[in-house]
């Protein structure tokens, strides 16, 4: 599969706004392609690479926010 860096770009814009402002972050875009990349090189057949691919972003973006918030100590 092709990487389409505009539909990358367009999934991390839509999966952002919903937790609150979206994110124009090149470095979550990059990471987002990067664990794309290594997906689509593990896995021998995709039957659905764009439903696999917003599985991805929606993942990386939970880890992003994950690491953003101070862990909870109470």
């Amino acid at each position: 599969m092709n990487l389409n860096v505009a539909e990358i770009r367009a999934l991390v814009h839509l999966v952002t706004r919903r937790t609150g402002l979206p994110v124009h972050d090149e470095d979550l875009e990059q990471e987002v392609a990067l664990h794309a990349v290594e997906a689509f090189r593990r896995i021998e057949r995709v039957a659905h690479p764009r439903a696999l691919l917003a599985k991805i972003v929606v993942d990386t973006v939970g880890d992003y926010w994950r690491r953003r918030r101070p862990p909870d100590t109470s």
